[in-house]
Parts: structure tokens; sequence; C-alpha cells
């Protein structure tokens, strides 16, 4: 929907709109189209009403602006190919996204998006990303002066059964996006380790109500009067105009101690557009001014935002739900890097999962690890049995062992096929085959991966990740059919159409890493290294559930 803000626009004919130039001393207009989501753009076609009556001009011309609304992630989409008016809309001039997050999502997924993203994105609103819940439930938790950190948070609300948790997509929805990277790399310090990946999962399975949208969620909220939903997260923004219009379900904010994530709404001009005009960036860069100055200062907060400096107007406040004075700093601005882990580690964890593991249970497994009092085959029994329990009722999981002569004359052997956890007592037999094994015999890997990578094939689900989970301390020893050429050559060659990837941990340092390597790149996989073993369940989760293993990138 395209909605006019200068009153050159209004009128009914071409008399009235050269009138009207001509009282205002201009030579021309120059309107500038601004793109922005529902909230952001009501806020702007205030403050483009409010400039109009000021009769901006420049350089002579007339100025003006249209705010066209259209939810950020369409936008982000949109910019990242070559701009299409009948699909897309109108070209724009200005892109107001919720969050410079988008902005850095686009610029490195797409080359034609980077090429449109100008290097200043100066901030016109502010709102914190919070956790939604009633105030019963929010003072439970030391609401209004709450003393938890993200990680402290999700792990009482994870802990609670009664608690109804709400998750909105992050790849649509800027709370959902800004919430998750917060609680995926809960320490903020740019990686994303074994705990944090765990404390996701469990999130994940404990998440109640999944929608696309935060206003999805709001409305469930209030459809389910309560009952179906008790704790998700928003915009702060977000719930004071919930309050406002529902004052018998209100919510209240209740903010991380650490760090506040935020929507930094950034006004961003596009620069080296194919449709970029010098007289509309000049009345886009005015209305900016007009926006960071007092009058637009008001309006933002007016509207339930905070300004630039993160201050509060009169609507923030205790009784609205939310605290006026921030204490905790803002967390750093989240770089492309991180927005594609956030949505690639959910992508991973909320999906079905088609999973193999086969374990090396060869007799070099029974070695002692050092510092442990384990062996190697007992680390690998722990982590094995932890994933396990992580997937999903809708996953398929199965297992092999590998070892020669496991079962007559074949390496391999089959312990539990793969099917559905949620089918009979599969995940209880799959964890009492994992607590079952002993180590023995020599190690014939390339016939055990091939056969496995085959068995995947046959039974591949479309629309799951397919993965062979190959865990081994050892070389093949010589004892496979297959030497290391014929096997790569034939994962590069096996079927298109059903992608199966064999990802390898690499446990000790006496392990082939270079012949594990070949195997894992040859299906697009990333192998993986437990250089000490100790650290087996870390490196096992993060094999399943790295998005580096996961996507091939």
């Amino acid at each position: 929907m395209v909605i006019p803000l200068a009153l050159v626009l209004v009128g009914s004919g071409l008399t009235f709109a050269y009138a009207w130039i001509k009282e205002q001393g201009c030579s021309g207009s120059a309107n500038a189209t601004i793109v922005a989501p529902a909230n952001t753009a009501a806020l702007l076609r205030v403050l483009a009403n409010q400039w109009s009556q000021t009769q901006p001009k420049v350089n002579g011309t007339c100025a003006s602006v249209t705010v066209r609304e259209q939810d950020t992630s369409v936008t982000a989409q949109a910019l990242s190919h070559d701009w299409d008016p009948a699909a897309d809309g109108p070209a724009p001039d200005v892109w107001v996204p919720q969050a410079s997050a988008w902005a850095r999502a686009a610029a490195a997924n797409s080359a034609t998006a980077d090429k449109l993203m100008p290097d200043k994105l100066p901030s016109i609103a502010r709102t914190p990303v919070v956790i939604a819940m009633p105030k019963t439930l929010a003072e439970s938790y030391g609401w209004p002066k709450s003393e938890l950190d993200w990680k402290d948070l999700l792990d009482k609300l994870a802990a609670n059964p009664e608690v109804k948790i709400g998750m909105s997509d992050p790849a649509t929805s800027t709370a959902g996006l800004l919430a998750l990277s917060s609680i995926i790399d809960a320490n903020d310090d740019a990686d994303v380790d074994a705990e944090e990946i765990k404390r996701v999962f469990t999130l994940e399975q404990r998440v109640a109500v999944y929608k696309p949208t935060t206003e999805e969620l709001f409305a469930e909220y209030v459809s389910g009067k309560g009952a179906t939903l008790s704790a998700f997260p928003a915009l702060e923004q977000d719930v004071v105009k919930h309050n406002e219009t529902n004052p018998s379900l209100a919510l209240v904010a209740v903010y991380p101690k650490n760090a506040t994530t935020e929507a930094d709404h950034p006004f961003m001009m596009l620069k080296d557009a194919p449709w970029k005009d010098a007289k509309r960036q000049d009345a886009a860069a005015e209305f900016l001014k007009y926006v960071k100055g007092e009058a637009g200062r008001t309006a933002v907060l007016d509207e339930g935002f905070r300004d630039s400096n993160r201050a509060a107007g009169p609507k923030l406040t205790p009784a609205k739900g939310v605290v006026t004075k921030l204490t905790a700093l803002p967390r750093a601005v989240l770089l492309a890097d991180a927005i594609d882990k956030t949505v690639s580690y959910w992508n991973a964890l909320t999906r079905p999962s088609n999973v193999l593991l086969v374990l090396d249970v060869s007799g070099s497994m029974k070695e002692a690890v050092p510092g442990t009092g384990l062996t190697k085959l007992d680390l690998t029994k722990n982590a094995a049995q932890q994933v396990v329990k992580m997937f999903g009722d809708d996953s398929q999981v199965g297992l092999w062992i590998f070892a020669a002569a496991a079962q007559g004359n074949a390496a391999y052997k089959e312990l539990v096929k793969v099917g559905k956890l949620a089918e009979g007592d599969r995940r209880k037999k799959l964890g009492d085959e994992i607590t079952k094994l002993v180590p023995g015999g020599n190690t014939g890997m390339y016939d055990s991966i091939w056969a496995a990578h085959q068995s995947m094939v046959s039974s591949y689900a479309p629309g799951t990740e397919s993965l062979v989970v190959l865990l081994t301390d050892g070389a093949d020893d010589n004892r496979s059919t297959l030497k290391l050429p014929e096997l790569t050559d034939k994962l590069k060659n096996a079927d298109k159409t059903k992608p199966v990837k064999v990802v390898t941990i690499a446990l000790g340092a006496a392990t082939d890493n270079q012949a594990l390597t070949d195997i894992a790149v040859a299906t697009g996989a990333t192998p993986y290294t437990s250089s000490r073993a100790f650290d087996i369940d870390k490196v096992l989760i993060s094999a399943l559930f790295d998005i580096r293993a996961t996507t091939g990138s």
C-alpha cells in the first residue's frame, strides 16, 4: 500500500499540484519513497505529515516523502535481486528496517544488496527485545528488578512445565531473530559452544506455540486468554501497544540484566541503485534531519519507542508493563555471520533429522583417556546417549557399529534400524544398545562408510537433513575391499537427488585425519576432530547441529 505524505500528492489534479508548488516558491518537486514495516511506517507517516507542514524545500525544489509499508524480511529479499516493481512495488530510495541486522544479512547474502547498503546506518528509534509474560509470572523471576541474564532466564523458563513458551521465526521476525541471537550466543563471545546448543535445543523442545511473526504470538495470547501461551520474545514497544489495546490481558516486559539486544531502526538511503535520483536523495536527507530533530524525537517517544540514545518517553512506565530506564548496556551490533548462524542453527534444530550414527568399536577404542578414568569408547557412548536425548520425536535415528568381522564377513553391523524416535521404543532401544557396546577387532572403515551411505540413500526422507555421523579413532587397517580413492569417488558421484552427507569425527591425535577430511568433503560435509577425546560429547553435538555440518558451508 502506497501512502502519499505531502500535499503535492494529495491534490485531485495537476492544476492544484502546480499551484501548490508555485505557492511554496519551488521549482518542481522531489518525492522520496521510504519502505518500512508496519509500526515504523506508522511513525514515519506521523513525522512526514508534520514535516510537510513546514513547506520543505531542497535547493529550490519542493521536497516530500511517500511511505510504503512492507515487511522487513520481504524488503530484504527484494533487495537481494534486481528490483521488480511488478512484484516488489515501487523501488525505494530509503529502507528503514526494524534492525540493522537485516541490512547486514542482506548485504552478506547478496552482492546485489551489498552494493545498495550505505556505510552509515543512523538510528531514528530504538526498542529492546524483551520476554513478554504475565505480571505474576514475571514477579516470580524478580520483575521489575530481575537479576537474570539470557542464560538464567531461559533455564528458568525451560525448567517450569507450567510455562507455555512461544517463539517467532527468526527468518521473518525481528524479535525472534534478535532474541535467538542473544540466546544462541548467551555469553556474547561470538562463538557457539555445545552447552549453548543444548540450551537452545531445550528451548526448542519446550516451545508450545511457533508462529512466523510476533504479531501472531500476541494474537494467540489474546485468543487463548493467556492459557495457551505465557512467555515469548517481543519488542518493548509491542508490549506497550498490546497493553493499550488489551488492558485485561496485560503483559510485562522482562529484561535480561547482562545486555539488551535492540531494534535500532536505521534510516538507510540506498546507494548505487539503478533508480537512484539525486533530488530524491536530497529530499530524503532533509526529511532525516527533521526526524532527528526535536519534533521528530517527540513523535518517536509518543509512539512508545526510545530515542536514538535509548531515552524513554511518557509511554514507557511500569504502568505500561515496561521500565523507564535501561540499566543493562546495549549488546554489540550483530554481524552478518552471527545472523546467518542464528537462523541456520535454529533451522537445524527445528527441522526433522535423518541420522545414522556409525560408531567405531575396534580394539583401540578401549584405550583409557588420561584424566578421565574412562576409555575412548566409554566417552563415545556417553556422548551418543546425550545426542539421542536431544533429537525430537519426528527425527529418524539409527545405530551401526563397525570393526572387522562385526557381523559375519562384514565390517559393520546394524544395531538399530533408522526410524522415527516416536515409533515404539526406538529411543530406549538406542540407549540400551549404546550401553552394551564393547571394543574388539580391527577397523574396517571404508566399507562401513559406503554401506552406511547407501543405506541412508535407500531410506532417504525428503525435507530432512540426511547424515551419516562416523566416530572413529583410527584408520582403515586395510581391512576394507574399498580403498580411499575409490570410496571418495563413489561418494562424489552418488545420487544427487538424494543427498547424504558423511560427517566424520576423529577421536585422538593418532587418527587418520586426512582420510576422514577427504571423506567428509566428498559429500559436502565438514570433518570434526576431538584431539584429546575427553570432549567427544561437545564435538558430537557440534557435528550434528552446527551449521557447518548441516549446510556444508
